[in-house]
């Protein structure tokens, strides 16, 4: 009784683990134009490393179809030696700039540029990101970027 437990605790785990990332970072664009997005990772901050992240192309969807609809939107400078990379996030859009399994926290420190004008960064105990769930493991940390 106590084997069948453990083995249907593991599989459910497993089955949770495999379908969501334990850790994301997105940017969400409600505004009514498209914004230019600059990700700076500092030193010691490790790289994006989920399967489908790199600095090639980042994941993008419509807010109103999180699970809908994905689309690979190729970035538009790519350089790993200044450790930055851009892309054109389309109105209405939200794209995962990071995305991690097993993980309880994403990389702080990354500078997000938004049109060459709003900076922000994403801190420990910031306030320009909402962590969604808010619970000790995992989460997605979202920017809403929203018209003035």
């Amino acid at each position: 009784m106590l084997l069948r437990l453990i083995t249907l605790s593991f599989l459910a785990g497993v089955a949770l683990a495999s379908c969501d990332p334990a850790v994301g970072v997105a940017i969400s664009n409600k505004t009514n134009a498209d914004k230019k997005i600059r990700v700076h990772y500092p030193k010691g901050v490790l790289l994006p490393d989920g399967r489908q992240y790199s600095y090639d192309s980042i994941w993008t969807y419509p807010d109103n179809n999180r699970y809908g609809l994905y689309h690979m939107l190729p970035t538009t400078l790519s350089d790993t030696s200044a450790r930055v990379y851009e892309f054109v996030l389309k109105a209405g859009y939200t794209a995962e700039i990071e995305s991690m399994h097993f993980g309880t926290r994403p990389n702080y420190g990354k500078t997000i540029i938004i049109d060459n004008t709003d900076t922000i960064q994403l801190k420990r105990h910031g306030k320009d990101f909402c962590k969604t769930p808010f619970s000790a493991i995992g989460g997605m940390w979202t920017h809403v970027i929203r018209d003035k």
